[in-house]
Protein backbone atom coordinates (compact mmCIF):
# COMPACT_ATOMS: atom_id res chain seq x y z
CA UNK A 1 0.00 0.00 0.00
CA UNK A 2 0.99 2.99 -1.02
CA UNK A 3 1.72 6.53 1.52
CA UNK A 4 -0.90 8.05 -0.15
CA UNK A 5 -3.41 5.24 0.25
CA UNK A 6 -2.40 4.94 4.31
CA UNK A 7 -4.71 7.42 5.82
CA UNK A 8 -7.43 6.72 3.91
CA UNK A 9 -7.17 2.88 4.79
CA UNK A 10 -6.84 4.04 8.51
CA UNK A 11 -10.18 6.34 8.33
CA UNK A 12 -11.93 3.37 6.72
CA UNK A 13 -10.84 0.37 8.75
CA UNK A 14 -12.18 3.45 11.83
CA UNK A 15 -14.86 4.36 11.00
CA UNK A 16 -16.26 0.61 10.61
CA UNK A 17 -14.86 -0.46 14.19
CA UNK A 18 -16.60 3.07 15.64
CA UNK A 19 -19.86 2.01 13.72
CA UNK A 20 -19.38 -1.71 15.30
CA UNK A 21 -20.29 -3.02 12.22
CA UNK A 22 -21.53 -6.44 12.54
CA UNK A 23 -20.49 -9.78 10.88
CA UNK A 24 -22.31 -11.40 8.10
CA UNK A 25 -25.21 -13.05 8.63
CA UNK A 26 -23.59 -16.31 7.13
CA UNK A 27 -21.30 -16.30 9.70
CA UNK A 28 -24.54 -18.07 12.08
CA UNK A 29 -23.00 -16.57 15.14
CA UNK A 30 -22.70 -13.04 16.53
CA UNK A 31 -20.84 -11.38 19.49
CA UNK A 32 -23.00 -8.59 21.35
CA UNK A 33 -20.97 -6.31 23.34
CA UNK A 34 -22.49 -4.48 26.27
CA UNK A 35 -20.26 -1.72 26.45
CA UNK A 36 -18.31 -0.08 29.58
CA UNK A 37 -20.94 2.90 31.22
CA UNK A 38 -23.58 1.02 29.45
CA UNK A 39 -26.91 1.95 31.77
CA UNK A 40 -26.13 5.55 30.84
CA UNK A 41 -26.09 4.96 27.15
CA UNK A 42 -29.80 3.20 26.10
CA UNK A 43 -29.48 2.16 22.72
CA UNK A 44 -26.04 2.50 22.22
CA UNK A 45 -25.68 -0.10 25.24
CA UNK A 46 -25.14 -3.01 23.05
CA UNK A 47 -22.85 -2.96 20.16
CA UNK A 48 -24.37 -4.04 17.26
CA UNK A 49 -27.60 -3.39 17.65
CA UNK A 50 -29.69 -4.17 16.51
CA UNK A 51 -27.72 -7.91 15.73
CA UNK A 52 -28.85 -9.63 13.26
CA UNK A 53 -28.24 -13.58 13.21
CA UNK A 54 -30.10 -16.69 10.70
CA UNK A 55 -32.18 -18.96 12.30
CA UNK A 56 -30.44 -21.63 14.70
CA UNK A 57 -26.98 -19.37 14.84
CA UNK A 58 -25.77 -18.52 18.29
CA UNK A 59 -25.73 -15.29 19.88
CA UNK A 60 -23.36 -14.41 23.03
CA UNK A 61 -23.90 -10.99 24.61
CA UNK A 62 -20.57 -10.28 26.27
CA UNK A 63 -20.27 -7.82 29.47
CA UNK A 64 -16.94 -5.66 28.88
CA UNK A 65 -18.56 -3.06 31.44
CA UNK A 66 -17.85 -3.45 35.02
CA UNK A 67 -20.82 -3.74 36.73
CA UNK A 68 -23.46 -6.87 36.05
CA UNK A 69 -26.09 -6.61 33.42
CA UNK A 70 -29.08 -8.70 31.93
CA UNK A 71 -30.79 -8.96 28.78
CA UNK A 72 -34.25 -9.93 29.04
CA UNK A 73 -36.62 -10.43 26.50
CA UNK A 74 -39.84 -8.17 25.65
CA UNK A 75 -42.56 -11.26 25.69
CA UNK A 76 -43.84 -12.94 28.27
CA UNK A 77 -43.49 -16.43 26.06
CA UNK A 78 -42.60 -17.32 22.64
CA UNK A 79 -38.71 -16.85 21.19
CA UNK A 80 -38.81 -13.89 22.91
CA UNK A 81 -39.45 -14.41 26.46
CA UNK A 82 -35.78 -14.96 27.19
CA UNK A 83 -33.73 -13.87 30.47
CA UNK A 84 -29.94 -14.16 30.96
CA UNK A 85 -30.20 -13.89 34.82
CA UNK A 86 -27.24 -11.42 36.09
CA UNK A 87 -24.10 -11.54 33.41
CA UNK A 88 -21.34 -10.55 35.55
CA UNK A 89 -18.72 -8.26 34.67
CA UNK A 90 -16.55 -9.99 32.04
CA UNK A 91 -18.89 -13.02 31.86
CA UNK A 92 -21.51 -13.89 29.06
CA UNK A 93 -24.57 -15.30 28.11
CA UNK A 94 -25.40 -17.19 24.79
CA UNK A 95 -29.04 -18.78 23.39
CA UNK A 96 -30.04 -20.04 19.57
CA UNK A 97 -33.16 -19.00 18.12
CA UNK A 98 -34.96 -21.73 16.10
CA UNK A 99 -37.41 -19.83 13.77
CA UNK A 100 -37.55 -15.82 12.57
CA UNK A 101 -38.45 -13.52 15.26
CA UNK A 102 -38.11 -9.72 15.77
CA UNK A 103 -36.95 -9.02 19.85
CA UNK A 104 -36.63 -6.31 21.64
CA UNK A 105 -34.70 -6.65 24.88
CA UNK A 106 -33.37 -4.58 27.85
CA UNK A 107 -31.19 -4.81 31.20
CA UNK A 108 -33.41 -5.83 34.25
CA UNK A 109 -31.45 -4.28 36.83
CA UNK A 110 -31.15 -0.73 34.94
CA UNK A 111 -35.26 -0.17 34.53
CA UNK A 112 -35.14 -1.01 31.16
CA UNK A 113 -32.82 2.29 30.65
CA UNK A 114 -30.41 -0.12 27.85
CA UNK A 115 -32.49 -1.21 25.15
CA UNK A 116 -31.57 -3.59 22.61
CA UNK A 117 -33.05 -5.25 19.41
CA UNK A 118 -32.29 -8.13 17.48
CA UNK A 119 -33.93 -9.78 14.16
CA UNK A 120 -33.59 -13.41 13.27
CA UNK A 121 -33.82 -14.02 9.95
CA UNK A 122 -33.69 -17.11 7.60
CA UNK A 123 -30.79 -19.07 7.09
CA UNK A 124 -28.24 -18.52 3.94
CA UNK A 125 -28.52 -22.40 3.79
CA UNK A 126 -32.36 -21.96 3.41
Amino acid sequence: MSARHFPAFFFLISALSALGCRPSVDSGNVEVRIVPNAAQLQEEAFSPNPAIIPVGGKITWVNEDNVSHTVMGNASDGPCAFDSGEIAPGKSYSRTFPETVRCGYSCRLHDRAMRGRLEIVPSSKD
